[in-house]
């Protein structure tokens, strides 16, 4: 175990440039204090202390996590050095642009979105990444996270993105999925025609943009290019196919459909439909000798209450305990756990109230 881990945050917007550095620290066995200083980037930053006096490890731990993440609900951004991304002096910064966000239907709505789509209705696979905006200006690109606030990006990503902007005359925002180590491109929405631009508009544009991608031999940006659906037939062997390659689900589009930031309170021009469920949960604690944690969410009383353990992969870094992280499960028990939940890793663009129980599906 380390005998100090620090976690250093930066927030610019507008004028404001500050710092904000947490530091977990073992002063002697199982003695651990939680430090922070803060300030304005580049001056002499205040310093101050958490623990009026020694805690044990774990009790040390959930007050350093809960600090990190009260900073990044506030528009901090990390800056730990890691997956090949490099720092942006102007990440957290609002870009303007904030996301479609779909509404789930189950298998039995089907016939009826069918009916209120076609003949102008699309399909799209699902892609189980994390938002980003990706928006192209007349001299730079700008890559924006869920929240809308300027992120940074895999440098094998960016070079790429740099690169299709240098050649291309395409200006707006590329709606995609960031897959760590490469991007899926789903939606493309031009500067000037954000409020008219009919989905079915949109698709051909993704076609122009995918051959575009293939001419230049791009790597790391792939596009999603929308079907669209002549039948309820083809659109039920679509679902088919696509639960059987195991994708997470499906995206129905309707062709007329309008790009609207935000999530409609019910129905909408776009909407989801999941192979498998699946959880935003906060890590209540570690196991001490097995790669696993134990998972809670919020009630609407504000109690969070415990839905079981579940094991984190070989291929996964362990979460911290407070630590949003997204689980895919078959159904929940009420009052009790989540059957078979599988670990997909940490959400760090949602906020404790993203952790609510209304989310889970419990089985009759």
């Amino acid at each position: 175990m380390d005998k100090k881990l620090d976690t250093s945050l930066y927030f610019k917007q507008g004028s404001a440039d500050k710092i904000y550095i947490v530091s977990l620290i073992n002063i002697e066995t199982d003695s651990w204090v939680v430090q922070y200083s803060y300030g304005r980037r580049g001056k002499p930053l205040q310093s101050g202390s958490k623990t009026p006096k020694p805690l044990d490890y774990l009790s040390a731990l959930t007050i350093y996590d809960k600090l990190v993440r009260s900073k990044e609900a506030k528009g901090y951004i990390q800056n730990n050095g890691v997956n090949s991304v490099k720092v942006d002096p102007l990440a957290g910064e609002r870009t303007g642009w904030l996301p479609q966000l779909l509404n789930p239907i189950k298998e039995k709505d089907l016939i009826e979105v069918f009916a209120k789509f076609a003949p102008n209705l699309y399909v799209q696979q699902k892609h189980d990444g994390e938002r980003r905006g990706i928006i192209f200006k007349e001299n730079k690109i700008i890559p924006a996270n869920r929240k809308g606030l300027r992120t940074e990006i895999n440098e094998n990503i960016k070079a790429e993105l740099v690169h299709l902007h240098s050649i291309s005359s395409w200006l707006g925002v590329f709606d995609t999925e960031d897959m760590s180590n490469h991007v899926v491109l789903f939606d493309y929405i031009p500067t000037h025609l954000t409020n008219t631009f009919k989905f079915y508009d949109r698709a051909i544009e993704l076609n122009a943009i995918n051959l575009e991608i293939k001419t230049q031999g791009l790597e790391y940006i792939q596009v999603d290019i929308p079907i669209h659906i002549d039948s309820y037939a083809d659109l039920l062997a679509f679902i088919e196919k696509h639960r059987q390659l195991g994708s997470e689900g499906i995206v129905i589009r309707d062709g007329l459909g309008i790009y609207t930031p935000g999530r409609p309170n019910s129905g909408g021009p776009a909407l989801k439909l999941k192979f498998v469920k699946s959880a935003t949960v906060i890590v209540d604690s570690i196991h001490p000798t097995k790669r696993s944690i134990a998972m809670s969410v919020l009630t609407t009383k504000g109690e969070w209450i415990n839905i079981g353990n579940c094991t984190i992969p070989p291929n996964h870094k362990l979460p911290w305990p407070q630590d949003l992280v997204e689980v895919e499960y078959l159904y929940a028990y009420r009052g009790g756990s989540l059957y078979q939940p599988v670990y997909k890793g940490r959400r760090t663009d949602l906020t404790y109230h993203a952790a609510i129980e209304s989310q889970l599906e419990y089985k009759n």
